[in-house]
């Protein structure tokens, strides 16, 4: 299927030159006798089924010692790990190639001033294979490339003995073949575009819940800044008036200061001018004695 899209996709005037029903029949004819010719060798002997670990599954032993057991086991493996290898490189050149597809025909829609239904129709088309062609390729290479890879380890006797890894492989095995069926039905080209849809809608209602709370923040800001700058604002008043109180009280301490020195003053000028009419009256009574005399 990889391949089939490959050329459809990279070399369509080969595809539609040399592929024909009569060769896809064939061709599909020729896959189902690789598939029951490797299913039935260990029956031939090559190999041998056999129960594995907890012996709930039968599978061919590749813990096998003889020159057969050791063909199939590599050979299986082998074969496994080159499907899974050309399924990845095919589907990763097609989702190459579609996305710079994809960039020039939207870079000549920008050039251009009539965009075209057909155009939009097509890049949506391009979108759904590639998102399509990303699915198959994360499924089929990391639930059914574990198994091939414990075959080998196990044929090799690279590693030690880990039947739980083993149990853990083949499981991941069969659950790729009940995945399978679900990535066509869920990745239709009806579900992408309802979870589009749906995405856009939720972006759209978190931006409009992020702007919301962004102009509330940006109101309750506000107003603590306006409270703040009050704030200073009295403050400064508050300190502007206790400077002024402090400067009249200053003032008018100093005043009585120098009222209460100027009464000092004057105190003592009388008091020196008392002494002085003192001074005078007696000797003037001396005078008076002795001219009485």
């Amino acid at each position: 299927m990889s391949l089939e899209r490959f050329l459809a996709v990279c070399l369509p005037y080969f595809y539609k030159r040399s592929i024909t029903k009569e060769r896809v029949n064939i061709a599909i004819v020729l896959l189902y006798l690789i598939s029951t010719t490797m299913a039935v060798m260990p029956i031939l002997g090559f190999g041998e089924n056999v129960n594995h670990f907890p012996g709930s599954w039968c599978f061919f032993d590749f813990f096998g010692q003889s020159l057969l057991q050791n063909i199939y086991s590599y050979f299986y493996a082998s074969t496994g790990l080159l499907l899974i290898s050309l399924t990845a490189v095919f589907n990763v050149i097609l989702i190459v190639t579609l996305a710079r597809e994809i960039r020039r025909k939207e870079l000549q829609d920008r050039n251009s001033s009539i965009h075209s239904t057909c155009s939009r129709r097509r890049k949506r088309n391009d979108i759904y294979l590639m998102v399509f062609l990303t699915a198959i390729l994360i499924v089929f290479g990391i639930f059914y490339s574990p198994l091939m890879v414990r075959v080998v380890l196990n044929q090799s006797g690279w590693t030690s003995l880990c039947e739980s890894c083993d149990l853990l492989a083949i499981r991941l095995a069969s659950f790729n073949q009940i995945l399978d069926p679900w990535v066509y039905i869920l990745l239709r080209r009806e579900n992408i575009i309802c979870f589009v849809k749906r995405t856009r809608r939720f972006k759209l209602t978190f931006m409009r819940s992020l702007s919301s709370i962004h102009s509330y923040g940006s109101e309750r800001m506000a107003i603590i800044r306006r409270s703040l700058r009050h704030r200073k604002s009295s403050h400064k008043a508050t300190n502007e008036n206790e400077v002024e109180v402090n400067d009249n009280l200053m003032s008018k301490y100093n005043f009585h200061e120098t009222d209460q020195e100027q009464n000092v003053k004057d105190v003592d000028y009388h008091c020196q001018l008392y002494n002085k009419l003192e001074q005078i009256s007696l000797q003037s009574n001396e005078r008076s004695s002795i001219g009485a005399v």
